[in-house]
């Protein structure tokens, strides 16, 4: 396992290393810092595969059921890799045979049908990626089609097989994407499998997941338009002074106000001479956690939004973040228009 993720994170770290190297000496364009940002989510998913693999194996992974829109979720989803597949000229399509709320655990189907798609990919040269969704006999149904190299007959059997690779690709990867979203599968009680795949024609996988409608707050509008410029004043506390940075250029072209600390102690002297509307932190700074003092500035402040960053948030947070003292909880890394949209319902 170990030689395996060295070998998966190591090279998109190269990538973008090398790149950001050139980029300093002033020898980069824009298809270079194209190559620096595909690999950065590369590393992401292999970040959140680990992450989540690991959660699974530990029995830490109890299942999270969200609400969330079917063509929304689908959506995000084919935001997050069309520029994959426009890299190789592929054609990434989608097609919703039901538009309902669906009650999933995202991060878990997110992932392994971001696995799914990234192999489609991988593994096509020309024509398409398509990304279906369906309901039938109480399940939720999503299948992925590809044009690609297909899986020989000789391959079948050891598609969901850890390091297994498929098919021949130009492409790096060691194959462990496959067999974590089996396991994710499992884990939600879900069937992942492989429908069918013709050498030279293509492959179809699909994930199903039953359906279970858990009771939960219904989903708000998310059809209320976002205020393009925003005149709040934000409070951002985060030990890292990079995030900090980039979470001021990601705001202030907003017309956002920012104040920002790397510190829990500072926040208190902040919110008495400064008029805060939002206050934004990170879970871990240094040795303190906020959930150590956001009930403290709750009692000061009970009018104060308090919103929570986390990196790869665990079930346990996500159902109890209010309980500890938050009004919302966003996941790093932070996307600029999540970010906004949030910030603008306080």
């Amino acid at each position: 396992l170990i030689a395996m993720l060295s070998h998966e994170l190591g090279t998109p770290l190269t990538s973008i290393i090398g790149y950001s190297e050139l980029m300093l000496n002033g020898e980069l364009d824009k298809n270079s810092l194209k190559v620096i940002h595909r690999n950065a989510i590369h590393l992401k998913h292999t970040i959140e595969n680990t992450l989540l693999f690991g959660r699974s194996q530990a029995k830490e992974s109890d299942i999270h059921l969200e609400a969330t829109r079917s063509s929304e979720f689908i959506s995000e989803l084919k935001d997050t890799l069309y520029h994959f597949a426009e890299d190789k000229g592929l054609e990434l399509m989608t097609e919703s045979l039901a538009d309902e709320v669906i009650y999933i655990d995202t991060p878990k189907a997110r992932q392994i049908l971001i696995n799914l798609v990234n192999n489609a990919i991988k593994y096509t040269e020309s024509g398409f990626v398509k990304i279906v969704f369906s309901v039938s006999n109480h399940s939720y149904i999503f299948t992925i089609i590809d044009s690609g190299i297909g899986i020989a007959e000789d391959k079948l059997d050891t598609v969901f097989s850890p390091w297994g690779r498929v098919g021949e690709s130009r492409e790096a990867g060691s194959g462990i994407g496959l067999y974590i979203s089996q396991k994710l599968a499992n884990s939600m009680s879900g069937k992942l499998y492989l429908k069918s795949s013709k050498k030279d024609i293509g492959s179809e996988f699909e994930l199903i997941i039953p359906i279970n409608k858990p009771d939960i707050k219904p989903l708000e509008d998310n059809n209320i338009v976002t205020k393009q410029q925003s005149h709040l004043s934000v409070l951002i506390v985060d030990d890292d002074e990079d995030i900090l940075d980039l979470l001021t250029f990601m705001l202030e072209p907003s017309g956002f106000v920012i104040h920002r600390t790397t510190t829990n102690e500072d926040i208190d002297d902040i919110l008495k001479t400064q008029s805060i509307d939002v206050l934004l932190t990170d879970m871990n700074l240094g040795d303190v956690r906020a959930d150590s003092f956001s009930k403290k500035i709750k009692h000061s402040y009970p009018k104060l939004p308090i919103i929570l960053m986390s990196a790869m948030p665990s079930a346990k947070l996500k159902t109890n973040y209010k309980k500890l003292g938050f009004d919302a909880i966003i996941e790093k890394p932070l996307q600029r228009n999540k970010l906004i949209s949030l910030l603008n319902k306080f």
